[in-house]
């Protein structure tokens, strides 16, 4: 009897031993069990961003290279303050109005370095946030009535947006002196979205979607690009200033 009660210890003995000793091992397997779960969904989740990608891709290739250019000049990755200053030159002397001033707001002008600063990273994916940044500015003309109506007709279909927000004047008779309030827009870069995981880019991945019948819309075909400056009549002048002309 001693013997089998004995016998008994021994063995709830050993059991109490396998559970102690055993116990840090099992942990451990479940914590890689875990990990091993964590990098399987990591791996579904890289799947289905680069499905997701390529087709967003696939979309975006489809689009023609002239109707891109289009809505690069409808609403500019940077600022580009010289080709509006060019496109108001144009658009005022081709209807017989005189530019005397344009004065770009001081936090908008800011705001357009900072932007230059960032044109070159990328954008972050699903950046829940007003996508283009502001550009306010005002310009005078003097003109007569119909010619500043003609000015604003010429605005209203031009492919970079202008949107007048006030038009003030001074003077009498026939020519008379404006003073307009308008804002054009750029695209705002962001720093890249680097601490975002997998789980999360195909998240804002699944959100982003490109309608290519923009491209097709009447609204968008009717605007007239900004005129380019002619170079007609320019003289080229010598390739290095500050070496003595020939006589």
């Amino acid at each position: 009897m001693t013997r089998i009660i004995l016998t008994i210890l021994l063995i709830l003995a050993s059991i109490a031993m396998i559970f102690w000793v055993d116990r840090p091992l099992w942990a451990a397997i479940g914590q890689i069990r875990k990990e091993a779960n964590e990098v399987s969904e990591a791996l579904a989740a890289l799947k289905d961003l680069e499905t997701l990608r390529e087709n967003l891709l696939q979309t975006y290739d489809s689009i023609p290279p002239s109707k891109l250019a289009r809505l690069a000049e409808l609403l500019p990755v940077k600022s580009d303050v010289g080709s509006l200053l060019i496109n108001l030159e144009k658009l005022t002397k081709d209807r017989g109005l005189r530019l005397r001033r344009v004065d770009f707001a001081k936090e908008e002008t800011a705001l357009a370095q900072a932007a230059q600063a960032q044109a070159g990273r990328a954008l972050a994916i699903g950046k829940e946030e007003k996508s283009f940044a502001p550009i306010t500015y005002t310009f005078a003309v003097s003109a007569t009535y119909e010619n500043l109506r003609s000015l604003l007709s010429a605005l209203e279909k031009n492919l970079r947006i202008i949107d007048i927000s006030d038009i003030a004047f001074t003077g009498g008779g026939g020519l008379l002196e404006f003073t307009i309030k308008a804002k054009s827009y750029s695209q705002r870069p962001v720093p890249a979205a680097n601490t975002a995981s997998s789980l999360e880019l195909v998240d804002r991945l699944k959100r982003i979607s490109i309608d290519t019948s923009f491209f097709e819309d009447e609204s968008f075909l009717s605007l007239e690009s900004s005129p380019k400056p002619s170079l007609e009549g320019i003289q080229k002048g010598r390739p290095n200033p500050f070496i003595p002309a020939k006589r």
